[in-house]
């Protein structure tokens, strides 16, 4: 019924605070993460095949049900490869850009 409309201005403060990459185990959790990122590339491929070998099956066959399976199969899997083969070049973009705060 009433609105009430309190504007209270807050003063902006940096705490001076920014990301660092010094630490020893940096490197090795790096190496981890990439090598983590090559297996899912290698097992996104593996799924691309199958799920398009299951497609073909079912479009051979004549049988809807696997064909429709395949395509969303490959659908799938193709995504999955864009996400994470871009998975670092979107982190470093995202975390390069302001928050306008």
């Amino acid at each position: 019924m009433f609105k009430t409309i309190i504007s209270i201005p807050v003063p902006r403060i940096d705490p001076g605070v920014s990301p660092k990459n010094d630490w020893p185990f940096i490197t090795a959790i790096a190496n981890f993460v990439g090598n983590f990122q090559t297996l899912g590339i290698v097992l996104m491929v593996a799924a691309i095949i199958a799920a398009a070998a299951v497609w073909a099956y079912g479009s051979f066959s004549s049988n809807s049900t696997l064909e429709s399976r395949g395509k969303l199969g490959t659908i799938i899997a193709l995504i999955a490869s864009v996400v994470i083969g871009s998975a670092g070049g979107l982190v470093t973009f995202f975390s390069n850009q302001s928050l306008g705060v």
